[in-house]
């Protein structure tokens, strides 16, 4: 940002687009976490069976779990943001290596979340609650979004853009397999529907059949 002083407007504005970039990226994160915890359960619901209830919340995580992860989400950026800001003042000649670390970290990270999602979902044979639409669109951004960072950070910015590059590879593997499994749902749904329809009960074929006597 220093050599916004030194360098035009547009040029300014394309090496802070990044920042911006990434920005966005944790901003939306933490609004989706607090949508969680405001609308996460605490409370039975009446007019439910709360026997049946406990055994199916038996597996769910709880509201203190949910904090927890967002507190977890809080200190990691309170960490990474006061060490950068000492890289980038005390240790200036470092900030490279302390990029990388963090690129690395977030990359396993990236793994952590995305390798038990791919695993469940194989095990479930069913996309269950992910959104097929928003992987749709987030899986090219995150090959876009990885050649803007490429083509401002160059090879040596490895640790920013691969990272978008190997989580957009892993949230393919999810779409791909989610459009399978939706594909072959239909299949058989139409396959049933055929043979229902070949059988002569479906919902149109009438429940009594009138004789002519005449």
């Amino acid at each position: 940002m220093a050599c916004c002083k030194e360098i035009g407007r547009f040029p300014c504005a394309a090496a802070l687009l990044g920042i911006a970039q990434i920005g966005v990226q944790w901003t939306c994160f933490f609004f989706i976490m607090l949508l969680f915890l405001i609308f996460f359960p605490r409370a039975p619901i009446p007019g439910i069976d709360q026997d049946a209830e406990d055994a199916d919340d038996a597996h769910m995580p709880t509201w203190k779990e949910a904090v927890l992860v967002l507190a977890v989400s809080l200190a990691f950026f309170i960490v990474a943001f006061i060490g950068s800001v000492v890289f980038v003042y005390a240790l200036p000649s470092h900030v490279r290596g302390w990029a990388n670390f963090l690129g690395l970290l977030a990359t396993g990270l990236a793994a952590i979340q995305y390798i038990p999602q791919i695993i469940t979902t194989w095990r479930l044979q069913e996309p269950g609650s992910l959104s097929v639409l928003m992987m749709c669109i987030q899986t090219p951004g995150s090959f876009v979004f990885a050649a803007s960072l490429y083509a401002r950070l160059g090879k040596g910015g490895w640790s920013a853009w691969g990272l978008f590059i190997f989580t957009g590879c892993l949230q393919g593997c999810l779409l791909a397999m989610s459009l399978g499994f939706l594909w072959r749902d239909r299949k058989e749904q139409k396959t049933l529907e055929e043979e229902t329809a070949a059988n002569g009960n479906s919902e149109r074929t009438p429940l009594l059949v009138t004789e002519d006597v005449s």
